[in-house]
């Protein structure tokens, strides 16, 4: 952390800790926030659950849409980890639009980001081919969790078994099933480092 990471923080910082919950779905906010240092994750309800939209990391920011439109909350963010926060109010927002080109491009980009991944998670919600929910959704989390060999991108396989739960709903054994139809049809491949297992996923795969 620098000089001027702890001067923002000292101003408008924020410490979460581990299972805090930021803000909920449905309430109303006039604050958005940027992720300093930790991990947050992003939820949206689903029957008497929930399912894990996108999960953020250092540099992140999350809860504009409240500032842009007033709307309520369309899901809940909660920290993973002991994170810090930056907090953004409205007049704070509206300073940064006008004043800082980079921060406008950044908010355009990681918008129709957000809406590319939204529109590809209802697909994968609304279809019943389970091999292309588990396949997208490894994607995904492929693409969250860079993790560049000679070979694709490793992704370990208890972290992302666990995530794919939460966010396609689908039972960890269909899972399994499905990774294994995959691997046996060579579309993934199947690693192991020491004691960690891997999913090598080709780096063809991962372009949009």
């Amino acid at each position: 952390m620098n000089k001027k990471s702890d001067k923002l923080f000292e101003k408008f910082g924020k410490i979460v800790h581990k299972n805090e919950t930021i803000f909920r779905e449905g309430d109303f906010g006039d604050q958005m926030y940027i992720v300093q240092e930790g991990e947050i994750e992003i939820r949206k309800k689903a029957k008497d659950s929930y399912k894990v939209l996108d999960t953020l990391n250092d540099g992140d920011f999350f809860g504009e849409m409240a500032i842009i439109d007033k709307s309520p909350r369309s899901a809940s963010a909660v920290a993973l980890e002991d994170s810090r926060l930056l907090v953004v109010t409205e007049r704070s927002f509206d300073f940064m639009l006008d004043n800082n080109i980079n921060f406008t491009k950044k908010l355009v980009g990681e918008l129709v980001e957000k809406i590319r991944n939204s529109n590809k998670l209802i697909y994968e919600l609304l279809t019943k081919n389970k091999r292309h929910q588990v396949f997208s959704s490894l994607i995904r989390f492929s693409r969250i969790h860079w993790n560049p060999s000679e070979n694709g991108n490793m992704v370990e396989l208890n972290p992302y078994i666990e995530w794919a739960i939460k966010s396609i709903g689908i039972e960890k054994q269909k899972i399994i099933d499905t990774l294994n139809d995959l691997i046996k049809d060579k579309t993934i491949v199947f690693g192991k480092v020491e004691t960690k297992n891997f999913i090598i996923l080709p780096t063809s795969e991962l372009k949009e």
